[in-house]
């Protein structure tokens, strides 16, 4: 596997201690996660994309978690407060109705 956070500036790497090889640390523990007999499901993907599109248009998340790993309850709450940053950027801009859903005549949800 190619590493791409490896440091170009090896000296300068050094100077940094135990944090040198955290990128290394970091690919190498996904890597193991991805490969193990209890690796999260491609079909967890799929699933989440049929809901979506069986959801009325209106009611659907701005963003969806889609992910096996254990990290829902972290990635949810990212989501949920980039969600209320973006809302709050658009209002402070007069710029809410941007924000909300477009519907057009040729939309069936």
């Amino acid at each position: 596997m190619v590493l791409p956070l490896k440091a170009s500036d090896r000296e300068r790497a050094e100077t940094y201690g135990k944090f040198a090889e955290a990128p290394e640390q970091m690919w190498a523990g996904n890597e193991k996660s991805q490969d193990s007999a209890d690796a999260p499901d491609p079909q967890l993907v799929a699933d989440a994309i049929l809901k979506l599109l069986t959801t009325e248009a209106k009611k659907r998340p701005f963003r969806t978690t889609v992910d096996g790993t254990g990290l829902n309850p972290v990635i949810s709450s990212i989501n949920t407060a980039t969600e209320q940053a973006m809302k709050n950027i658009y209002q402070t801009y007069s710029m809410a109705d941007l924000f909300q859903l477009q519907q057009n005549s040729t939309s069936s949800n």
